[in-house]
């Protein structure tokens, strides 16, 4: 189940099928197997609308359905079909005394383990889908059935007996769910396009806009770039009665997280177990399943623990190649395909196809983003769908879980510095000289342990280099709330709960999924699973980083998984681009007439503009990735019409 809107008009009018299937229509790539509709409201019988996607008379039937009064609350469901892709799976769908029906976007993964509870309780189940169980335990358990589900996922619940329409989002945000007002319609979908067809305004939030073109943030909390349109928190469920009083809850965090008391073997195998049990419940599924694989340690752990769980068939994993570039893991990618069995399918993006592609890739993310790396994950995407195949397993998260980027290393030695064991950070910051140049990293842990008042100038001067293309009004306006979203000084710990749940994954979820759904794919992300973030939170330090080694406890669990030259890897691509040289070359015309377009009363000084892509062409990486805001950012707006 794969997009959902819901509608709520507070002022007790009717709503119009037509403006819920304007909504569903702009999701239809999300869910091409099936459609449905639903109008129901407190005191009046539900409707239920629509069918088969491909039955031009069932699309006529909802175009031709009136308004009837009572009818306060529209679901809409478009269906991607991956548990039993029978009619029996077909949404929304209601509880056995049609009081609870459910829009439903994601898999709950745990679905048979519950089915078995339920059973128990004397709960009966027709389908073999995910769908009814959800429905099922919320209508047995009520809101405390989220803290039970291990999956990702979306959801709306009309509840006719509570007279309330629940939204309610998964733990770390990993499907979408976005809400607004239209005058007195509340609605809700799994993309801002579909709210966008029913007349969200389209104003810009200029603080978030402002954190995107100096600092390369596109994700602010529950904040999207449309000022009006917000996102439901991750681990949230907010009950909406019929006047659109909202209340919300919170089902899931890490403040409750304690500290791991074993030793580092037994973590290992903890983190082992949790890992494969991971992988094991995500292979769930009745079409067919293949994976993500760049080469680095994370997508290479999936392929393998892929193999180690799979039942003879043949496994296809899907990659992308830049040959004779810095960025390109391909050998990585074949060395693992060797190990492992898998069928490899290879992919080369070039800086002409990007440039061809770069509205129809804004358009389906809906916001800007802020490298061209995003690019290399939509191709792959594409070649899946090429390839027939419908799932694909990927390795978000896993870097922010046991810290695998560079930045974590310096934390790490801060971590130590604070403690005293000065011998112990230097040899942090010598061990990683390879990767890394000596006098940065000593200054990024030297940075992290200054003085707050020192950190905070030095943040603020970053901002201000970051900020010269920017209209001084925007500037005065969003520097004040970037500097409240930046990430705090502390340690390890912090930089990684920071990454987790308000920088990092957040944007790598949203673009996972709006360049999966682009293609009909649903992205699965085994690392995300809630019981293996948790478990890697209560590690300690060592664990994670030690003497330069980043994922030390992922190395140590899974290194039988890998072959010898990728868990041997210290350094950290992913599907990255080679982005510099796409700018420089093929691109460079796409950004100078955007360059030669920008209005003189714009977000961005056409001059300072023209400055920094000046910098960009003698080899500024910092321009470079300013330079590829400023196009991508004048794109979305163009493409959009935000204001």
């Amino acid at each position: 189940m794969c997009g959902i809107a819901a509608l709520l008009d507070t002022t007790g009018s009717p709503v119009d099928p037509a403006a819920l299937h304007a909504a569903s229509r702009a999701l239809a790539h999300r869910g091409p197997d099936d459609e449905g509709y639903l109008l129901a409201g407190p005191g009046s019988a539900a409707r239920h609308l629509g069918g088969d996607a491909t039955s031009v008379a069932g699309l006529e039937h909802i175009l031709a359905a009136e308004p009837r009064p009572g009818e306060r609350v529209g679901l809409g469901n478009r269906r991607l079909a991956i548990l039993d892709p029978s009619p029996a799976g077909h949404a929304p769908m209601a509880s056995p005394d049609g009081r609870v029906w459910i829009a439903y976007n994601g898999e709950v993964y745990n679905y048979r383990e519950l089915a078995l509870e339920l059973t128990a309780a004397g709960v009966e189940l027709r389908s073999g889908c995910d769908t009814e169980v959800v429905l099922a335990a919320y209508t047995t358990w009520g809101d405390d059935c989220f803290r039970r589900f291990n999956g990702m996922w979306a959801l709306a619940i009309w509840d006719a007996g509570r007279e309330r329409l629940v939204l309610a989002r998964d733990r770390l945000g990993i499907k979408p769910l976005f809400v607004t007002r239209v005058g007195a319609l509340l609605a809700a979908a799994s993309e801002i396009k579909a709210l966008l067809e029913l007349g969200a305004p389209r104003e810009t939030d200029w603080d978030v806009a402002y954190g995107y073109l100096v600092a390369g943030l596109s994700d602010w909390g529950g904040r999207t770039f449309f000022a009006g349109i917000r996102q439901v928190l991750p681990g949230t469920v907010e009950a909406i009665a019929p006047d659109g009083s909202v209340e919300r809850r919170r089902f899931w965090s890490l403040a409750d997280v304690e500290p791991y008391t074993g030793s580092p073997e037994q973590a290992a195998q903890g983190f082992r177990e949790l890992f494969l049990d991971s992988v094991r419940l995500q292979l769930r599924s009745d079409v067919p399943v293949g994976t993500c694989l760049s080469g680095g340690l994370d997508s290479s752990a999936i392929c393998g623990a892929v193999a180690k769980a799979g039942d003879g068939t043949v496994q296809h994993a899907f990659s992308c190649q830049f040959p004779g570039t810095s960025v390109d893991e391909s050998r990585y990618a074949r060395d693992v395909a060797e190990a492992t069995g898998l069928r490899m399918h290879e992919v080369t993006p070039t800086a002409e196809e990007l440039v061809a592609d770069l509205d129809a890739l804004l358009l389906a993310q809906d916001e800007p983003f802020p490298d061209s790396s995003m690019y290399a994950q939509w191709r792959v995407m594409r070649l899946a769908r090429e390839a027939g195949v419908t799932v694909l397993l990927d390795g978000q998260g896993s870097d922010e879980i046991v810290a695998g980027y560079s930045g974590f290393r310096a934390l790490a030695a801060a971590d130590l510095l604070r403690q005293g064991r000065v011998r112990h950070a230097a040899a942090e910051v010598w061990a990683v000289r390879e990767q890394t140049p000596l006098a940065g990293a000593a200054l990024r842990a030297l940075a992290a342990v200054a003085p707050p008042a020192v950190r905070r100038r030095a943040r603020e001067r970053s901002r201000r280099r970051g900020a010269r293309f920017v209209d001084p009004g925007l500037r005065r306006r969003g520097d004040p709330a970037l500097a409240e979203l930046e990430r705090p000084g502390g340690g390890l710990e912090d930089g990684l709960r920071h990454a987790l749940l308000e920088t990092s994954v957040p944007v790598l979820l949203r673009s996972e999924d709006r360049n999966s759904m682009a293609h009909s794919i649903e992205s699965r992300v085994p690392f995300l699973d809630h019981r293996l973030v948790e478990f890697a939170a209560s590690l300690p330090r060592e664990l994670k980083v030690d003497r330069g080694q980043t994922k030390v406890v992922l190395r140590a669990a899974l290194g039988d998984l890998l072959p010898p030259s990728v868990i041997a890897r210290t350094d950290k691509i992913g599907f990255a681009t080679p982005e510099r040289a796409w700018l420089l070359g093929a691109a460079r015309a796409a950004i100078e007439e955007e360059l030669a377009g920008l209005p003189a009363d714009g977000p961005v000084v056409p001059a300072q503009a023209r400055e920094t892509w000046r910098r960009a062409l003698e080899g500024d990486p910092g321009a470079v990735r300013q330079s590829w805001r400023i196009l991508c950012f004048g794109r979305w707006r163009h493409l959009t019409g935000a204001h």
